[in-house]
């Protein structure tokens, strides 16, 4: 028994060396790839652990084998074509080419037909047949590792095998153990496509998530230039005055500062709602607009105090590039019943139905509104102002106090 466990030790060991030579999976790997891998490592120890087994049971077996010396030859073989297969198909990091397999596969048949003989008709049969579970990991091996035409060729060839040296006097057992290896290589067929389906349908979500997150990195992009772009704007006009142009370039240093703390990864500081809004003022002081924020009872979440700033900065960006208005008001209040933050101008208004929404207004405004459980409406008339409303979908469910 040490020595069994001594074997088994040397094995897993020499298997462990040669993961550890292959090197790692590398990018390039799909979840389906790396399932394959590991049913293939599977494979390979369970060809190692039978060999083992077969050492044991020819030790202890010697003594009544017909032909001694053809079993110990066999052994050796086998053992010989496993020495070069696994370092091999490791190396590769993937199932052997199908000339490979094809090899294995006839080893085997061969070996079948020799094991009978050398066992002879009373051993066959016994426990001390350590070459039938070599034979069953060899048809799963040809049922995974061949394409579908062949390995419908290779695994009932197997099959065959075990009834050849049983074939003159017939005792059913042959046919007993094709059966067996032909059930196990479809066995193993069914569960390593399985496995190969769900892989593939993590890959599938993985390649998702990788473009959601693209996406949302874009949007984010996008986002955080759309207002700077129009101070920028701003400032490049020659008819700016210089107060008009002083306060553009307070503006334009508070973007600069979010836009370095995104390229720097740095998380933007903790601001209060209602004094963040109040700096809005500050930045679009060349607007002749009132700020008025009612007694804040709360503060809202971080992330919802975010989309609301940045929804009426571009809101109030819209009405400095387009709106000529002589009054603007930004309005908010917030209470245990919700939030709501308004912007109105007394401007030349559009037409929401002929005129598309831009960037503004539909992804920031509205969509990024949304994406807080808010709810962002705009009405507007032609001659009539605009009127943007922030506000809760219903009662606060917490907030940083």
């Amino acid at each position: 028994m040490r020595s069994r466990i001594g074997a088994g030790q040397s094995a897993v060991s020499l298997i462990r060396s040669r993961l550890r030579q292959s090197g790692d999976f590398g990018a390039d790997w799909t979840a389906r790839d790396r399932a394959t891998w590991w049913v293939l490592i599977a494979w390979l120890l369970l060809r190692v652990v039978y060999l083992v087994n077969g050492l044991v049971l020819l030790a202890t077996g010697w003594s009544v084998f017909a032909h001694r010396w053809m079993q110990l030859g066999l052994m050796i073989a086998i053992t010989a074509e496993t020495a070069v297969l696994v370092p091999v198909t490791l190396r590769r990091r993937s199932y052997s080419s199908a000339a490979v397999i094809w090899a294995d596969v006839t080893v085997v048949c061969v070996g079948l037909v020799l094991n009978g003989h050398a066992l002879g008709p009373g051993v066959v049969d016994s426990g001390l047949n350590w070459f039938f579970a070599v034979s069953l990991g060899s048809a799963v091996g040809a049922a995974v590792g061949l394409p579908p035409p062949q390995a419908v060729v290779a695994v009932p060839a197997i099959g065959l095998a075990h009834c050849l040296p049983v074939a003159r006097s017939w005792t059913g057992s042959g046919a007993a153990g094709g059966v067996q290896a032909l059930a196990y290589a479809l066995i193993g067929w069914l569960l390593v496509r399985q496995l190969q389906r769900i892989a593939a349908e993590t890959d599938v979500a993985r390649a998702d998530a990788v473009r959601l997150a693209a996406e949302l990195e874009r949007e984010r992009t996008r986002h955080l230039v759309h207002d700077p772009a129009a101070v920028l704007s701003l400032l490049a006009r020659n008819d700016l005055t210089a107060d008009v142009a002083e306060v553009a370039r307070r503006q334009s240093a508070v973007l600069a500062g979010e836009l370095r703390r995104f390229l720097a990864a740095e998380p933007e500081p903790a601001v209060p709602l209602a004094r963040a809004l109040l700096r809005l003022g500050d930045e679009f002081a060349d607007l002749p607009l009132t700020v008025t924020v009612d007694e804040v009872e709360r503060d809202l979440p971080e992330r919802v105090s975010r989309a609301v700033v940045a929804a009426a900065r571009t809101a109030l960006v819209n009405v400095r590039s387009y709106a000529h208005a002589r009054e603007v008001v930004l309005h908010a209040s917030v209470d245990d019943t919700g939030w709501e933050v308004s912007v109105s101008d007394d401007g030349v208004g559009f037409d929401p139905v002929s005129r598309a929404f831009g960037y503004g207004l539909r992804e920031i405004v509205t969509a990024g509104i949304r994406h807080v459980g808010g709810k962002a409406t705009v009405e507007s008339e032609p001659g009539a102002g605009t009127f943007v409303l922030l506000r809760s979908a219903g009662q606060i469910a917490g907030g940083d106090a």
